[in-house]
């Protein structure tokens, strides 16, 4: 029993990891391109993370 709920947290896990990341481009993109000041404030520690993505990503 212990196993499956290693695994179920392992594939839980990885979900986030794969969905998060996209989450957070497209709602920094879409507050970039609105010009919308206000939300990028309210977003900064999202957009730390969009950083840590894109680094990442290029470094791949």
């Amino acid at each position: 029993m212990v196993d499956m709920a290693v695994d179920t947290t392992q594939t839980t896990t990885r979900r986030m990891a794969t969905t998060t990341p996209t989450t957070l481009v497209t709602a920094t993109s879409t507050a970039i391109a609105t010009g919308n000041q206000a939300t990028l404030a309210l977003s900064l520690p999202h957009r730390v993370l969009v950083l840590m993505v894109a680094r990442r990503s290029l470094q791949l």
